[in-house]
């Protein structure tokens, strides 16, 4: 599924390509420029990111640091392997979102936003962690085409542990920003293999809390905890609490 959902983000990208590219393109000091302009709250690294070809041209040492993964591995095709499944229709929708902004801005002003979103990744270390992905174009042509953008990934994991991506546009030079925006839903989520009273009480096992103690904190009979830790062994296709301990850290269940 993460293979087809990188391929259909391509397609997203190469709207925003309307001629050719000019591979002449100097971009040092304007990515100097546009780093200034970017906000970041914890550690971060920062991209060149190609439109057309959707690879990076440029990718800051720190990100090994940051999730962990050889900078030889980190392209844009393996990050997508890497986001956690309930977020990944919200990126898509996200990308979609602002290439539709983007296509339909003025050529004067489409140096002048940057967009944010958040969404979950995979760490080598098989651990979630939240980035929020800051993005501005640092190369468009007379025709409208935006070949070239600055990104900044930073790990906010620290300050925002749950909630959905959240996607804004931050005007830049005087335009005006938009926040909380409403993204396009071309692509649905997917559902959570573990329903809300389940992801409690597989928080509490992880806690190393046992039938009974679930039953006194959720206020349930010792019957139905055990019924819900059947059902969830039976999802999760677990043989044992540790089993699944080591499964839901993985998957980012809880």
């Amino acid at each position: 599924m993460e293979v087809i959902s990188f391929d259909q983000a391509k397609e997203i990208w190469k709207r925003v390509i309307k001629s050719s590219d000019n591979n002449t393109f100097v971009f040092e000091l304007e990515i100097h420029k546009r780093l200034l302009e970017l906000f970041h709250v914890g550690p971060h690294y920062y991209y060149i990111f190609n439109c057309g070809t959707a690879e990076f041209e440029l990718l800051d040492e720190k990100a090994e640091t940051i999730v962990g993964y050889k900078k030889e591995i980190l392209s844009p095709r393996f990050i997508f392997t890497k986001i956690h499944p309930e977020d990944l229709a919200h990126v898509l929708n996200n990308e979609d979102t602002i290439t539709e902004f983007y296509t339909q801005l003025p050529l004067e002003k489409m140096l002048s936003y940057k967009t944010s979103y958040d969404y979950r990744i995979m760490n080598a270390e098989g651990k979630y962690i939240r980035l929020l992905q800051q993005v501005t174009a640092i190369q468009v042509d007379d025709n409208g085409s935006v070949f070239r953008t600055l990104g900044v990934h930073t790990d906010i994991t620290n300050i925002k542990q749950e909630g959905k991506p959240v996607l804004n546009f931050y005007g830049l030079n005087g335009e005006p920003s938009y926040y909380d925006v409403k993204s396009k839903k071309s692509f649905e989520p997917q559902k959570p293999l573990l329903t809300r009273r389940e992801q409690e009480i597989v928080k509490l096992i992880m806690d190393g809390y046992n039938t009974e103690e679930i039953s006194a904190t959720l206020f349930l009979s010792p019957n139905t905890v055990k019924t819900h830790r059947r059902n969830i062994m039976s999802k999760t296709k677990t043989g044992s609490p540790a089993e699944l301990v080591k499964l839901a850290i993985l998957k980012g269940w809880v």
